[in-house]
């Protein structure tokens, strides 16, 4: 029973992880090979299935990853490794042995279930009046993605938003495509105008965004490790001291989300 709480809290991490990081489509997420990312520390790429093509086979896309995302990746396989070793100690086999997803029986996971797994988080999260799905983490990404890709245009050619062409806008949107599985830009464009919202509301607070980007994955790190050392018995002064810094870490975050809503 334990070890299969600690994978379905790994599994619901890294589901919703990779869906952050990479912005791919959740029928594509639980198509991931699972063989083609035994050496993901070294490659430091996630091999994504294209889906929404017209072809028999998806065609793959390579997505370039940190060292540190691939150490996420990992992690999650190796969570996973370990709860299939308990369920074939209780004589229980998988059913597709390269499935990124397993479920309680060894059974591959399917889209529509990891839905609805998001769809409980989502309700014992508290939000129970607000609409929310797995593709959203897509459009969050695309319009990530552009902000970035804007703003390293902007620079590299000194061209303000009312310089930039038409011409300009496509490339963006072309080197973004080959992240995100797009076969064509025609359904990225509106996310132009979407970013530009974003760049001219959230200019001025870039920087604190960003620094709360960063405390935010600080803190799933923190969470994690948490986690770990629960597992592995350690003293409990050290969890309590790592609880008190994430709690604090928390509280950090949470006032500065207000302070940038207020703005």
């Amino acid at each position: 029973m334990l070890a299969q709480l600690a994978y379905i809290r790994s599994r619901r991490h890294f589901m919703i992880w990779i869906m952050k990081r990479t912005g791919l489509r959740p029928s594509e997420m639980v198509d991931v090979d699972l063989d083609q990312h035994a050496d993901i520390l070294q490659s430091k790429r996630i091999i994504i299935p294209t889906r929404k093509r017209r072809r028999t086979t998806a065609p793959v896309r390579s997505f370039p990853i940190t060292l540190k995302d691939a150490a996420v990746f990992h992690r999650y396989m190796t969570a996973r490794m370990r709860y299939v070793a308990v369920l074939n100690r209780n004589g229980l086999e998988l059913a597709n042995p390269n499935a990124l997803f397993v479920g309680v029986k060894g059974e591959a996971i399917k889209k529509s279930s990891l839905e609805r797994e998001f769809s409980r988080l989502v309700h014992a999260a508290g939000f129970h009046s607000i609409r929310t799905c797995l593709s959203m983490f897509r459009h969050r990404f695309i319009t990530y993605e552009v902000i970035v890709h804007l703003k390293e245009f902007m620079a590299g050619s000194g061209k303000g938003r009312q310089m930039m062409t038409k011409s300009d806008n496509a490339s963006v949107l072309k080197r973004i495509a080959s992240k995100t599985g797009h076969g064509s830009i025609a359904s990225l464009w509106n996310y132009i105008d979407l970013a530009w919202e974003e760049i001219d509301v959230w200019g001025g607070v870039d920087k604190a965004i960003n620094r709360l980007h960063a405390a935010d994955r600080l803190h799933d790190e923190l969470l994690e490790l948490i986690r770990e050392l629960n597992v592995k018995k350690a003293p409990l002064a050290t969890k309590k001291v790592i609880q008190e810094v994430s709690l604090k870490l928390r509280t950090i975050l949470d006032s500065g989300t207000s302070d940038i809503a207020a703005a």
